[in-house]
């Protein structure tokens, strides 16, 4: 209708995967189904046509791990400010046909005690340099640990596993380790695992800058989003409880700040 007053129109949801199920990670009002556009919104799994609104949206295999969809999209990948930077220049486009699923927050020192007992030979005994806050981020963890616990996720979640690990044995608590009692590597291409994995650094990227133009992730402002020097020095400068500072646009918490991730690649400095 040309009318400017326009009633009657309805809401539509994407269906990235043609099964007939939407996601709410795009939404349309209008008065016909745009193309590839359903009335529902009942997929869990939107990048998958098996999996549909049988399923729990957002069900992850561990307490107090919420996942957050993320879009498929193009950004600007690097910094403008090589002088400071310059093994994050050029800045170049990049864009990621598939959308993923990320963890709201980081890790947390309790949830991945709860896995690391479960695969590793001592592991639920594990030291973090702020011991006994299971609901701070867990830290000094390498990333052959970090892999070995998206496996767990998997298994957990009767989904494809996306590293190979080796044998597993008795680890020294991280906090004192020279090296891993184990080593793993990727099985498959991560675009094609279906099960957890850590996001590429593309990935990563893409998901802190939330299609947003912010120097950190969600806010000019450091102390908004993120713990750092200034406002952790009064409380030891430890890491502090995840979810606490403001979310950056996609609902994803510390991406600046708190800890460091892991992704999945491998750093080169001569890689661009």
């Amino acid at each position: 209708d040309a009318d400017a007053a326009v009633s009657g129109q309805s809401t539509w949801y994407i269906d990235h995967d043609g099964d007939g199920e939407g996601s709410d990670a795009y939404v349309i009002e209008s008065c016909e189904a745009p193309s590839g556009y359903v009335a529902t919104a009942a997929d869990c799994d939107d990048l998958d046509a098996g999996v549909g609104g049988s399923d729990i949206c957002g069900e992850a295999p561990v307490e107090g791990l919420e996942l957050v969809a993320i879009p498929a999209g193009s950004f600007a990948m690097g910094s403008v400010d090589c002088a400071t930077y310059p093994d994050e220049c050029p800045r170049h486009a990049v864009e990621l046909t598939r959308g993923f699923w990320l963890s709201a927050t980081e890790v947390t020192q309790g949830q991945f005690e709860e896995g690391m007992a479960e695969v590793v030979t001592g592991g639920g005994d594990w030291t973090f340099y702020n011991e006994g806050c299971d609901e701070c981020p867990a830290e000094y963890v390498s990333w052959h640990h970090a892999a070995r616990y998206t496996n767990w996720l998997s298994d957990k979640h009767g989904l494809e596993t996306c590293y190979t690990c080796g044998e597993d044995g008795a680890i020294v608590p991280s906090g004192g380790a020279t090296g891993d009692a184990f080593e793993c590597a990727e099985a498959v291409e991560p675009y094609e695992c279906g099960g957890y994995r850590l996001p590429t650094e593309a990935e990563w990227e893409y998901a802190a800058r939330a299609g947003e133009s912010w120097e950190y992730a969600g806010s000019d402002t450091l102390g908004e989003v993120a713990w750092y020097y200034d406002n952790a020095y009064i409380l030891g400068l430890r890491t502090q409880p995840v979810g606490r500072q403001d979310p950056n646009a996609w609902g994803l918490y510390d991406m600046s700040g708190n800890v460091w991730e892991w992704v999945g690649d491998w750093y080169d400095e001569d890689y661009y």
